[in-house]
């Protein structure tokens, strides 16, 4: 489902937007799918969302494709930024679509990333010094952070180097999408908005999800 309004108003939005997943809660499963876009004045702007029975590189690819075609402007779309939580199939979904997306950009949700850090590294300072590096708006004042990460933690030091910088902190960020956030909010927010929807049958829940976007 992609209104019209939503993809006119696209036009004027930033090239940023966000990807998210979510499990429906009635008794046939599935999940729902949903990009949401971000707007000059930083608020959201819900643009599609599709129903698949299992979120995999296929259904994301096939969602990623209606999406360039519905937004009728594929040299827009190649030069857009991703936010996403690293969902399943999502990277390799795009890194099949390089030929309509050349120039697509990624980046990670920090609030996942960190999520997945403090299982394996807890600690209010390694916390600290992960969203340091993270805000860091500069290579070389992410160099001095990441170097006392590494005298408090090594391991934690390698994983993180392990995810490359320009996914996940400011100093890397192209300026192309004028918008240097850290987090994927925006479709976190949406998400929440259409909970009580997620638990009805598939087309009383789209014409739900529908009447909120009008």
């Amino acid at each position: 489902m992609c209104l019209k309004a939503c993809k006119d108003s696209m036009i004027s939005c930033r090239p940023f937007i966000g990807l998210d997943g979510c499990f429906l809660k009635h008794k046939y499963r599935g999940e729902i799918l949903i990009v949401v876009g971000r707007d000059a004045n930083d608020q959201m702007l819900p643009i599609a969302c599709v129903i698949v029975e299992v979120e995999n590189k296929d259904t994301w690819t096939w969602f990623l494709e209606l999406l360039i075609d519905d937004l009728g402007r594929p040299d827009i779309c190649a030069a857009y930024t991703f936010m996403s939580d690293q969902q399943k199939g999502l990277l390799p979904a795009i890194q099949s679509l390089q030929s309509l997306l050349p120039r697509a950009d990624q980046r990670f949700c920090m609030r996942h990333l960190y999520a997945n850090f403090k299982k394996k590294f807890p600690g209010k300072n390694l916390k600290a010094l992960m969203w340091e590096a993270a805000h860091s708006t500069y290579p070389q004042q992410w160099e001095k952070v990441m170097k006392r990460m590494k005298e408090v933690n090594n391991d934690a030091f390698k994983h993180m180097l392990g995810i490359p910088p320009r996914y996940w902190s400011k100093s890397r960020f192209i300026s192309r999408p004028l918008c240097d956030t850290l987090v994927n909010n925006m479709s976190e927010a949406f998400n929440s908005i259409i909970v009580q929807a997620r638990s009805k049958p598939i087309m009383s829940m789209m014409e739900e999800i529908c009447l909120y976007m009008m």
